[in-house]
Parts: C-alpha cells; structure tokens; sequence
C-alpha cells in the first residue's frame, strides 16, 4: 500500500495562477457604485427618482404622492438618496426641491453597457 500526500487544491493551483487583486484595488469605483446601488434598492426609493425623472424636480412635500408612506418616512429615504449622491437638495425658503444627480447615475452606465 503506498501512501501519498494529499495536497489541497488551493495550494496546488496557487502556484500556477498569479495573485489578483481585490476588487476595491481594481476598479476604485466599486465602494461608491455599491452605495448608490443599495440606496436605489427600495421601492420607495426608487418611487422618488421615478417621480424626479418625470417632473425634473420636486419640492419634498410633494413625494407623499408617490409613495405609500408618511412624510418622515419619505424624510429618512431622501437622506439615504441625498447620502448616495443620488439627489440633490436645495433649501427655498421652508421647503427642499430635489433633483437628479446626473453625475453619480452615468457612473452605472459602465455596468449597462
């Protein structure tokens, strides 16, 4: 009976196949695109940039409309938005009216096209 040494697969291959590099190394872009594709992954949030897409720009008093949910909750889905760099916000007076980022959105295109 002979014995032979077992070697793992992970040591077997690692001496044919160069290091990669991780995925914030390689594209520098990723930990931003991975923010704003969370926030974008709500229905609610995603409500509100149709709305923004539509009208161009919309005061916030005025997203109750479509969303299901009460104005505190449309508050707190903004500020995620806002954080994401998906909207932007400007202050008039009481109210803020919201619109599209068009920068930090054309950074998906490189994941659609």
């Amino acid at each position: 009976m002979t014995t032979e040494a077992i070697v793992p697969a992970a040591a077997a291959d690692a001496s044919c196949c160069p290091p990669r590099a991780l995925a914030g190394e390689r594209w520098p872009f990723i930990g931003d695109d991975a923010r704003l594709l969370k926030a974008l992954a709500d229905e609610t949030r995603l409500g509100i940039v149709l709305q923004l897409r539509e009208q161009g720009e919309v005061c916030q008093c005025d997203f109750a409309a479509c969303c299901t949910v009460q104005q505190p909750t449309v508050s707190h889905h903004l500020k995620v938005l806002r954080r994401a760099g998906v909207v932007l916000g400007e202050k008039r007076g009481v109210w803020v009216h919201y619109r599209l980022n068009p920068a930090a959105l054309e950074g998906l295109r490189r994941y659609l096209d």
